[in-house]
């Protein structure tokens, strides 16, 4: 599961993007926008815990052998909510030393 992705966010407000995430094999994550947080996968449920901003969850199935994730997200601290996606790039060698939690 670990490895470089690419996530996808739009927000029921109607702001969205896409940063570059950094999946780590410790259970950490990271993008290029600042976000950093901790992550799980259940049988095909991945969550992203965001630890900063509105501190969200992104919550989503993983299909396609691992290639695709998409699902929804909500922030815990205030409103807001919306759906996202992300695309598997590549497979990061350093992934099993790295962390950003």
């Amino acid at each position: 599961m670990g490895g470089n992705w690419h996530l996808y966010f739009e927000w029921a407000n109607g702001g969205g993007g896409s940063t570059p995430l950094y999946i780590y094999n410790s259970g950490t994550f990271a993008t290029d926008d600042g976000g950093i947080g901790v992550w799980f996968l259940n049988g095909n449920n991945l969550v992203l815990r965001f630890t900063v901003g509105c501190s969200p969850i992104y919550s989503g199935a993983v299909s396609n052998n691992n290639l695709i994730a998409n699902g929804t997200m909500a922030c815990t601290t205030s409103s807001g909510s919306g759906t996202w996606q992300a695309s598997y790039e590549a497979a990061d060698p350093n992934a099993a030393s790295k962390s950003s939690a």
